[in-house]
């Protein structure tokens, strides 16, 4: 019992060290001749040695084995076994030629992630400048329309008899606003506020509206009445114009802002 108990008490025995696990690798029947080789390539012994036969380097002792040498020289020997050791773990541990290389992924990967977020943020960019650009182009529309409109009411007001004011400014500026407005809701198939609108801007009611009936109704006495009711049109239209122009302007990729399903205010005025 007492050879047990001492047996199995703690530090009767060393723990084996990294030169014991080296010393194994480098003294085993398959790692001796790697230990010479490893000797050679570092100039410690010279290139026809083996190690049954190892030469130091310098020819100043006689050829030993490798035991004898190891013993003879043991710093040679440590730095040629740990060599070996080395050199066996890179070859074992070496990636293959298709994998790609660590490096690389770790400068390549955020290089990507930094020019998708660029191109993201420029596409936002150019999509809010797009924005801002068509509903400036809406804004400005709707008042030379409005502008040609109000000075083509005031010259019938203004003139009792003679030449009739010409309405070709107010069709010119009609139909730019149409184009206008087409174009800056184009592919905005569910914008059905923005196509009864439009279809309305474009139809001949509109026409009948603004330009025709005029002399009709100075003759009646009725122009004040007609002015009222191209006024109220003109006020619904720029609203409900407005409404598109906002929409169109926070249009992004991140951000779309359909337009209600309702209809248009300005087609609902008066009409003759």
């Amino acid at each position: 019992m007492l050879l047990l108990a001492g047996a199995l008490t703690p530090g009767t025995a060393s723990a084996a060290t990294p030169d014991d696990a080296r010393n194994v690798v480098c003294l085993s029947a398959s790692g001796r001749q790697g230990v010479v080789e490893a000797a050679s390539a570092l100039g410690l012994v010279t290139a026809a040695s083996t190690p049954a036969a190892v030469d130091p380097a310098g020819g100043v002792a006689e050829a030993l084995t490798l035991d004898a040498w190891r013993k003879d020289r043991p710093a040679d020997f440590r730095r040629a076994c740990a060599a070996h050791v080395e050199a066996q773990a890179l070859t074992r541990g070496a990636p293959s030629a298709s994998a790609p290389a660590p490096g690389l992924l770790s400068w390549l990967l955020p290089l990507v992630v930094g020019a998708l977020l660029t191109m993201g943020a420029a596409e936002i960019r150019s999509a809010r400048d797009r924005g801002l650009a068509n509903a400036n182009g809406i804004r400005t529309a709707t008042a030379a329309f409005r502008d040609a409109v109000s000075a083509y009411a005031a010259e019938w007001a203004e003139t009792t008899v003679g030449a009739r004011p010409s309405p070709v400014e107010v069709d010119t500026t009609r139909r730019h606003l149409v184009a206008v407005l087409r174009r800056a809701t184009a592919g905005r198939s569910n914008w059905r506020f923005v196509e009864r609108l439009v279809s309305d801007l474009d139809s001949p009611r509109y026409r009948a509206e603004l330009k025709e009936g005029w002399q009709a109704d100075r003759t009646a006495g009725l122009l004040p009445q007609r002015g009222e009711r191209v006024g109220a049109l003109l006020g619904a239209l720029e609203s409900d114009v407005e409404r598109i122009a906002m929409a169109a302007e926070g249009l992004t990729p991140l951000r779309r802002r359909p337009m209600r399903k309702e209809d248009p205010a300005s087609p609902l005025c008066p009409v003759r």
